[in-house]
């Protein structure tokens, strides 16, 4: 993994004084030895050195994290074969590895394909950089000399700086991906390099078709639920009866959602729509009674009765010249002139607005087009 560069262990004797090398050779051993402490991979001197190279994905993704023990071994091997097909070893250090077996902490001088060679038994090292309890302190482990039987799982611990690393780079960049174990198919590499279009696909059947490629290897069908359900129509469908009135006093706009009632009938209804037209150069409304569902035997929808259109017309002589003897019958002679009686039936009653502000209702025989034949009227209408 790391670029190959001189190691400081390599040169440190050639950079001591010839005398000291002389006087003090434990002195040069015991600096060679804690360089190669600093410096193995993983190790603080090896992470900054390389920290280039650590960096990049292509190098993270590839990390492997153990291989398996070929054989028995006992407390005086200091050679350990492993038992995995094709390169054993890949990805464990070339020189001065660190591995774990069950509770023994192994330091080996190098490795072929498939053996570590020239173990040191019994070592000390770190084991995790996490903890239960304080997240943010590493664990440094301690180890005795024991046995292994074939089979037993080889850890390598010069990766698990690195493991961290690559954890919180794919939190940053694969969030929700970090502690999860991918497919083992899967290219990861090419899968974090284009995570981007997972997230911008969030929600469709694609991003579950990626999720579950990514994790398992498999291919989904998305059913939807939602497409199977029976659903009334989405249209805003209503049943009115519409009325078309004149503005006479107030707004009829504020009828909206009130009751409207009808003194000469009776009847009333719930008001769920007014909307103003324009007819004829004059300013109408349309209001719009609830008439959907029967709720009641005497009722179609909110409309209780039945709205009638009162017709009306305008006299176009004095109502007191003509009708003089209010309170009395009246000779079949005397008539009300107006400009019409289309809408009037041949015989009935007329409510009549008088100028002082007062009403005088008028029983009435008969009509033309445009007069009516009075025949009583009631003064106590006033």
């Amino acid at each position: 993994m790391a670029v190959d560069r001189v190691q400081f262990q390599d040169i440190v004797a050639s950079q001591l004084p010839r005398y000291v090398r002389e006087d003090f050779p434990l002195l040069v051993e015991f600096l060679e030895q804690y360089y190669l402490s600093q410096e193995y991979q993983g190790a603080t001197l090896d992470l900054v050195s390389n920290l280039d190279q650590y960096v990049k994905v292509d190098e993270l993704f590839r990390l492997k994290n153990s291989t398996v023990l070929l054989s028995d071994i006992s407390y005086g091997d200091t050679t350990i074969q492993t038992s995995q097909a094709g390169n054993f070893t890949e990805g464990f250090p070339e020189r001065n590895g660190l591995i774990k077996i069950g509770n023994e902490i192994i330091t080996y001088e190098y490795k072929t394909d498939s053996s570590f060679v020239n173990c040191t038994r019994g070592f000390s090292g770190v084991t995790s950089y996490t903890t239960s309890n304080q997240p943010d302190q590493l664990t440094f482990t301690t180890s005795e000399i024991d046995e292994h039987e074939a089979g037993d799982v080889i850890y390598n611990l010069n990766i698990l700086f690195l493991q961290e690393f690559f954890k919180k780079l794919k939190r940053q960049v694969v969030p929700g991906f970090a502690d999860r174990a991918l497919y083992s198919g899967l290219d990861q590499r090419n899968f974090i390099y284009n995570a981007d279009s997972f997230y911008k696909s969030k929600g469709t059947d694609e991003s579950f078709e990626i999720l579950f490629r990514a994790l398992y290897g498999v291919d989904v069908n998305v059913i939807k639920p939602s497409e199977y359900l029976l659903r009334p129509s989405n249209a805003d469908y209503k049943i009115t009866r519409d009325f078309v009135v004149e503005e006479v006093l107030g707004d009829p706009l504020d009828l909206k959602n009130l009751t409207l009632f009808q003194n000469q009938t009776g009847a009333r209804g719930s008001v769920s729509n007014v909307e103003q037209i324009q007819y004829d150069e004059g300013q109408y409304y349309k209001i719009s009674i609830d008439y959907g569902y029967q709720r009641d035997i005497d009722v179609n929808g909110s409309v209780f009765g039945q709205f009638t259109i009162h017709p009306k017309t305008k006299s176009i002589t004095s109502i007191t010249d003509t009708v003089p003897d209010i309170g009395t019958f009246i000779p079949s002679s005397t008539t009300i002139d107006v400009d019409s009686t289309a809408g009037f039936t041949n015989s009935g009653e007329l409510v009549i607005d008088l100028e002082n502000g007062t009403q005088l209702i008028v029983q009435y025989q008969q009509k033309t087009l445009n007069w009516f034949i009075i025949l009583y009227t009631n003064k106590n209408e006033f």
